[in-house]
């Protein structure tokens, strides 16, 4: 068995990170890093109740990357699985599925992700995807970030995260890893149904910042007007059959909306968006 450090950060999510770590199913092994950044509920409550190793850090000084950091030099493990408090494994087999891949990785592997998906039924393939720099050409082919993502400690040592980034953190490093001449990997049973209830204005305003930083790194693309009402109207209709839960479909369409808008800012400007994924 590999054993796996997990780096959770956390704000305020007592409910939802109940249920992230009740599901993980934690072996003995294992080793689990909360990172709170300030917290006023019960969070650290729960992250204590389930044996987490807690690191403070004042929401002041707060990135997705120091954070990150900060828990990464905890980790004893080589594999780290940065995963988000409102990311809650899809399936009891969670930790060992990502065992089992990352006791099959070749050397040159430097990180992997597994899928976010939307329902507790969701249809999963199995196997796992490796990707070097020409499969980046076109895009972001992860179905997800550090919401649901493990990297090697020794590598992250070499090249740590961005922490003066405000998102985009992961694709920083996965251009960096790519450039070095690693593997990626994508795990697609590891899957995590993400069930962030954050206001509809957060979504936005996340999916402005995440438009613009990753644009910076890979070509992530954005949805034109008429995709974003055509997928607000599927969204609408899975819901409406029980496929969705009901409160994604508008959560979801306002953090395209927001990637929508800041694509348009960024056009305004000039500020027209070079991949560094794509350069010499």
């Amino acid at each position: 068995m590999q054993p796996i450090s997990i780096v959770i950060r956390t704000f305020n999510c007592a409910a939802v990170l109940q249920a992230t770590l009740r599901e993980l199913r934690l072996r003995p092994a294992d080793q689990l890093i909360v990172v709170d950044s300030g917290s006023s509920d019960d969070t650290v409550k729960v992250a204590q109740q389930h044996g987490a190793e807690l690191l403070r850090i004042p929401a002041a000084e707060f990135t997705y990357g120091r954070s990150l950091n900060l828990g990464f030099d905890a980790a004893r493990h080589e594999w780290i699985l940065a995963l988000s408090s409102h990311s809650v494994p899809s399936t009891p087999e969670f930790l060992s599925i990502y065992d089992s891949a990352i006791s099959g990785f070749p050397a040159d592997v430097a990180a992997a992700v597994g899928p976010i998906v939307l329902t507790k039924d969701a249809r999963l393939q199995g196997g796992i995807t490796f990707l070097r720099r020409a499969d980046f050409r076109h895009g972001f082919p992860f179905p997800s970030g550090n919401p649901n993502a493990i990297y090697r400690r020794s590598l992250w040592q070499e090249h740590k995260f961005d922490e003066a980034l405000p998102g985009a953190e992961e694709c920083e490093w996965f251009v960096w890893a790519v450039k070095k001449d690693y593997q990626l990997a994508a795990v697609h049973r590891a899957a995590v149904r993400y069930e962030s209830r954050r206001s509809l204005r957060s979504f936005y305003k996340k999916g402005q910042v995440d438009y613009r930083w990753q644009s910076q790194y890979l070509d992530v693309g954005a949805p034109s007007a008429s995709r974003l009402g055509w997928y607000f109207l599927k969204q609408c209709a899975m819901a409406a059959a029980g496929r969705l839960p009901a409160h994604l479909p508008l959560r979801n369409a306002a953090h395209a909306l927001g990637q929508l808008a800041e694509r348009r800012k960024l056009a305004r400007s000039g500020q027209v968006p070079k991949p560094a994924i794509l350069l010499d």
